[in-house]
């Protein structure tokens, strides 16, 4: 419960055609507040391999964001899911 590893998945998914050969999505702890018990949010970090075996770092996706105005939990105009 406390200092416990957290394992996450990680995806390998297909590109398409082009000088691309993978997308590895990779879940990790965004956050581990504590309200009443632990809550563990998880968003993807990405990378893309290239077929010149350059690595590049394609950032966060599907993140948490602190909204205290929304009353929905996804915003499918923003692309956020709220707290």
């Amino acid at each position: 419960m406390f200092d416990e590893t957290i394992k996450g998945h990680i995806y390998h998914m297909p590109v398409p055609e082009g000088p691309n050969t993978e997308y590895v999505f990779k879940e990790v702890v965004q956050a581990s507040p504590w309200s009443s018990g632990p809550m563990i949010f998880t968003h993807l970090q990405c990378t893309l391999t290239k077929e010149i075996g350059q690595v590049c770092d394609m950032g966060e996706y599907f993140s948490w964001m602190r909204v205290p105005d929304s009353d929905v939990e996804y915003d499918p105009d923003l692309g956020t899911y709220n707290l």
